[in-house]
């Protein structure tokens, strides 16, 4: 299914087509990749295993007059790892005591809502996908989808959403709670408030939910899934590293999301090759970025010359020009 959005040819940036070789020859190399980092499914139930039982704040973010999407308070993720021993490198990350947002090869940013997460939300409106199957790529927080797994809900139809992240705790901490917020509206207000924790199961001192609290209970987990299924809507999870074996692990996509990614000119070549061996024969593929990344190396014009030596090459859906920072959306086609 293709994505129409209107534009003219006027905004294409263009890229002569070459040949396929490189994406093909990526299959068949070998990467050295950390054994915490080699590429893992999860399901909802295994993602959410380290927040059951805990109570998490939240607040809504307004994407557009017609969209708002849940996510979970940075500091309530802090505020967690404070009360957690042995930390991975990476939770030391997220809970900011190295100082760093970024850290290559260990955590790349996925706390954070990057300005394009949301820019390729509010294209992702735009579009008429309610069928088939999508993945995130370095998803983080996940709005995105998110976005279209509330599309699938509401249009009755069966399929399957990827959330894919480099880091098993920010799939952990940030994206699956930030999934299950969101479905929570699958409840009435009654339902949702039986399954939250009661007077007589709370710990000592804990109060009855508020607004802006989520008690993640075994039951509410266990109905979510059930309604899912219901539905014949599949919701999974993959960490870690983009490489072949991420590929063999995740399959197909008729539809490809991936915001932030190209920034670095060291994992730029392993993204662009993933992103192609991921997509099916007439899928589609969206990417949010920043037009350059002073600093670090990376940006769109140098995804456009890998694009251009695989013989693809990028279409503007949006472009965006705002508190100087220049940014946008485009499509990735042969």
């Amino acid at each position: 299914m293709s994505f129409s959005f209107g534009f003219s040819e006027e905004g294409e940036i263009n890229a002569p087509k070459v040949d396929t070789n490189a994406v093909k020859a990526f299959m068949d190399s070998q990467m050295d990749i950390s054994p915490d980092f080699m590429p893992k499914k999860y399901s909802f139930r295994m993602m959410l295993e380290r927040v059951m039982g805990k109570r998490l704040t939240y607040q809504p973010l307004q994407i557009s007059a017609d969209t708002q999407l849940l996510r979970r308070e940075l500091y309530d993720v802090k505020h967690q790892l404070m009360g957690e021993d042995n930390l991975s490198a990476t939770d030391e990350l997220l809970l900011g005591t190295t100082n760093e947002d970024l850290k290559v090869a260990t955590y790349e940013g996925g706390l954070k809502a990057w300005e394009c997460m949301l820019d390729l939300t509010k294209v992702l409106e735009g579009c008429q996908w309610t069928q088939g199957s999508a993945i995130e790529l370095g998803c983080g927080q996940g709005l995105p989808a998110i976005y279209l797994i509330q599309r699938l809900l509401k249009s009755g139809n069966p399929g399957k959403v990827t959330l894919a992240d480099y880091n098993d705790s920010v799939l952990g901490l940030v994206t699956a709670p930030n999934v299950l917020l969101n479905l929570c509206n699958l409840l009435t207000v009654e339902e949702l408030s039986a399954l939250q924790t009661t007077n007589e199961d709370a710990a000592e001192g804990q109060t009855r939910v508020q607004e802006g609290e989520l008690d993640v209970t075994s039951a509410l987990v266990d109905r979510i899934e059930q309604l899912l299924q219901e539905k014949g809507v599949e919701v999974e999870f993959v960490a870690g590293a983009w490489s072949p074996e991420f590929v063999r692990l995740v399959g197909l996509y008729s539809l490809v999301l991936a915001s932030e990614t190209i920034y670095s000119l060291d994992t730029l070549p392993v993204f662009t090759n993933t992103l192609l061996n991921i997509t099916e024969d007439g899928g589609d593929v969206l990417v949010a970025a920043k037009k350059v990344y002073f600093g670090v190396g990376g940006g769109i014009h140098e995804f456009e010359t890998l694009l251009s030596e695989r013989g693809w090459k990028l279409d503007v859906v949006a472009d965006i020009d705002d508190a100087g920072v220049a940014r946008g959306v485009w499509t990735v086609k042969q």
